[in-house]
């Protein structure tokens, strides 16, 4: 019974709600700490509000590790709770005050209380494996045109040119539109007017190819994690239902057997 009703408080929209609520708060708290003259005003305060949510996210672990027992670590978002918040109480007792500077990492926590934020970061996880590749193929392209640029252009701009990892990272900043045209690209036009071909080929593929196929890839997984989640509602939904059923034929069952021990008139006990 006991358990029961914690459950229900646990999973309720009431709890989840202030649990984001703290964690929000406390982010602003240890934003509001990096001004000076804030946290030499609002030493204290600042101090006893961020034990205070300390204490709030360890009861939220310590009654879901009451309630789900073992269970509790069959979910990921739960190990990943529970290690963010342990790492914030090893940083809270450390004496060391650079430690201290990481206890923004509680704010990581949005990413499995938000529902938008965790489906985000399931999809980015699920698709690592296909970004291996895409990452590989992106990897090898800017070899050939690191290569290719440091051959053509090194002794003309050696400050973009004149080795092959300044080429390598001239084509990362024009691949990221910093200053690719007006810095890079035109100057160098006017001593090798022919020099827009290597260059636009190369956004080409990389920034409208190669880029979009990686978003490609992490809508996909988001579909496709959308598709697995609906379908364990579904499943859930039917064993809820079955455990209903469940229970409904035992307690006529035991109904039946107390009209028996009675003996009683079935029209009598259902009257």
């Amino acid at each position: 019974m006991h358990n029961s009703i914690l459950k229900k408080f646990i999973e309720s929209n009431l709890f989840e709600n202030i649990i984001l609520a703290c964690i929000i708060s406390n982010a602003v708290i240890l934003g509001l700490m990096t001004s000076k003259s804030l946290s030499a005003s609002y030493t204290d305060f600042f101090t006893y509000a961020n034990n205070f949510f300390l204490a709030i996210f360890a009861i939220e672990i310590s009654l879901k590790l009451l309630d789900y027992r073992q269970k509790f670590f069959y979910d990921n978002w739960n190990i990943f709770d529970f290690f963010i918040v342990l790492f914030a109480l090893i940083i809270e007792s450390s004496e060391f005050s650079l430690f201290r500077a990481f206890r923004i990492i509680r704010i990581l926590r949005l990413f499995s209380v938000v529902p938008k934020i965790r489906l985000i970061t399931q999809a980015l996880l699920k698709s690592s494996y296909s970004m291996l590749g895409v990452a590989i193929l992106l990897l090898i392209i800017f070899y050939v045109y690191a290569v290719l640029g440091t051959h053509l252009y090194s002794e003309d701009f050696p400050q973009y040119f004149g080795s092959f990892n300044e080429s390598f990272y001239t084509f990362f900043q024009i691949m990221t539109f910093d200053s690719w045209s007006s810095g890079i690209v035109r100057p160098l036009m006017e001593a090798h007017p022919y020099s827009w071909i290597l260059f636009i080929s190369f956004l080409l593929i990389v920034s409208y190819i190669i880029l979009n196929i990686a978003i490609g890839i992490v809508v996909d997984c988001i579909g496709e994690i959308k598709s697995d989640s609906n379908m364990e509602d579904t499943i859930r939904y039917h064993h809820e239902t079955l455990d209903k059923i469940t229970h409904l034929e035992q307690e006529i069952i035991a109904l039946k057997e107390l009209v028996k021990s009675e003996k009683l008139p079935p029209h009598y006990i259902f009257s």
